[in-house]
């Protein structure tokens, strides 16, 4: 009789019951409350991720594309002959071939530039671009974009060969602050914040990129400077093609 009061006596009470209840309970809201701040971290290191990765993307894509441009020598509707590239502080306009996913081998009229799209009501970073026709007549909108007056082609065109098409880079992205690197007949170098249409090639094209959120608030990104690949090759020979 006195061992099973001994055995009896060593089970919970019910105010021990309720304390451990109790100390569970806390470790509980102690384990939802870290395992939400570990996932808010998580969650905000991962948009912090996407962004740099999208950053560094945009910029991979600027500096291959850009750095690729090809140099021509063209003929504008007032009969002057220059240098396939223009540009200015808010757009660049230049002949190269298509990205390498989806390079066809052809040269393409490409045109740099941020416009306000109404339709989602945001500002993209775009590259618009025709085809490049050898030996006819370019000429030029109000903001220096390049076309062809379809009347005036060669008659054997297909109307797709000049038609423009549009490549979205990046959403609520804004270009700016662009500047021209270049070498005179002299050889004096310097930099130039408008570029007039002529017979030099630039050595080194500079912008940056301003990220635009909801809010409206601005984040200007690291100033890119690209060099030019093809541009030596143009400023040793004097060969426009």
């Amino acid at each position: 009789m006195s061992l099973w009061r001994v055995g009896f006596q060593r089970g919970f009470t019910l105010v021990e019951l309720q304390v451990a209840l109790l100390l569970v309970s806390l470790i509980a809201v102690l384990m939802i409350g870290a395992l939400r701040v570990s996932t808010q971290t998580w969650d905000k290191v991962t948009i912090k991720q996407d962004i740099a990765e999208h950053r560094l993307l945009v910029a991979n894509l600027l500096r291959k594309q850009l750095g690729s441009m090809r140099f021509f020598r063209v003929r504008l509707e007032s009969g002057e002959l220059v240098t396939s590239f223009m540009g200015d502080q808010n757009a660049l306009h230049f002949v190269a071939p298509f990205p390498t996913f989806r390079n066809d081998g052809n040269l393409y009229w490409w045109s740099l530039k941020s416009i306000w799209n109404d339709e989602i009501q945001r500002y993209q970073l775009v590259l618009d671009y025709r085809p490049y026709l050898e030996g006819e007549t370019l000429q030029l909108a109000r903001d220096g974009s390049p076309s062809y007056d379809d009347r005036k082609l060669n008659k054997e065109r297909e109307p797709e060969d000049f038609m423009a098409s549009r490549l979205i880079v990046s959403d609520d992205v804004v270009l700016g602050d662009l500047r021209y690197y270049s070498r005179d007949k002299e050889g004096v170098e310097g930099w130039e914040k408008e570029w007039e249409n002529s017979t030099l090639t630039p050595l080194v094209v500079s912008l940056t990129l301003t990220e635009l959120d909801g809010k409206g608030n601005e984040f200007e990104l690291p100033e890119m400077a690209i060099a030019m690949r093809f541009a030596s090759q143009q400023l040793s020979n004097g060969d426009f093609r």
